[in-house]
């Protein structure tokens, strides 16, 4: 049996005088090392060339990244001009997402893939959940590009009773996670159903109610650790499985 091949659609960056199309190396680590082989889908934004891919592939990974979800992609106006947006990763994913619900592919968003799939759906964004009363700040330690520092663990998480979360991770109530956002889910798609909340109510992960096969989300960066972190491992582990059975079942086509 081979090995899956997940995508993992770019950002795209400015970087001196042209846009680049890019992934963060540590997303890349972690699918190749726990889950499959990685493919890199340019943002085109074109989903004739997208569905054109997708049949060599096993499983879709939608990375965090330091742009925004435009907020007119969900109703809102932009609160604040310096936010950094990427409008083409957005005429990317945000299609690709639907697709790739409605034919059964496995699909995990970790943070702006967390907020995209909420967007795709149909749910909301807070833009700044530091300013909202009664929230956590959930940003990053400021000042310091030591990883071990930014990744270190910010705040427990609780499990919903029964998630799969909960599951994957052998009954366990609560775990720690990292913290590296501003951004999060206001309202909840009605397609999606919470599995975890953090300390102040703020959703820190979902699944896809009606998906067919794997179809989960977590605001939190489980890339990171893998291989050491229980949620990390579990969720990584689902993915795979999930990525495996349906390159099982898609065999020859």
């Amino acid at each position: 049996m081979r090995r899956p091949v997940i995508g993992i659609p770019c950002d795209v960056k400015f970087v001196g005088r042209a846009d680049f199309h890019a992934v963060g190396e540590k997303y890349i680590a972690a699918v190749q090392g726990a889950v499959g082989d990685v493919v890199l889908l340019p943002a085109w934004g074109d989903m004739d060339i997208l569905k054109r891919l997708l049949p060599g592939l096993d499983g879709i990974f939608l990375t965090g990244s330091l742009s925004n979800v435009k907020p007119s992609r969900y109703g809102s106006e932009l609160a604040d001009p310096n936010t950094l947006l990427d409008e083409k990763r957005d005429n990317t994913t945000l299609p690709l997402i639907e697709h790739v619900l409605e034919i059964g592919m496995p699909l995990f968003g970790v943070c702006r893939g967390f907020q995209e799939m909420n967007v795709a759906l149909g749910g909301t964004l807070y833009q700044k959940v530091q300013e909202v009363a009664g929230m956590m700040d959930h940003r990053e330690p400021g000042d310091t590009i030591d990883s071990n520092i930014l990744y270190a663990d910010a705040h427990t998480i609780s499990l919903a009773e029964g998630s799969l979360l909960q599951q994957w991770m052998g009954g366990a109530s609560e775990t720690m996670v990292n913290s590296l956002h501003q951004q999060g889910v206001k309202d909840l798609a009605p397609r999606l159903t919470a599995e975890a909340h953090a300390p102040d109510g703020l959703i820190e992960a979902f699944r896809v109610t009606d998906a067919k096969t794997f179809a989960y989300a977590v605001q939190w960066h489980p890339e990171w650790l893998y291989t050491e972190k229980a949620a990390s491992i579990a969720l990584f582990k689902a993915f795979h499985d999930a990525c495996v059975e349906y390159a099982t079942a898609t065999a020859g086509r």
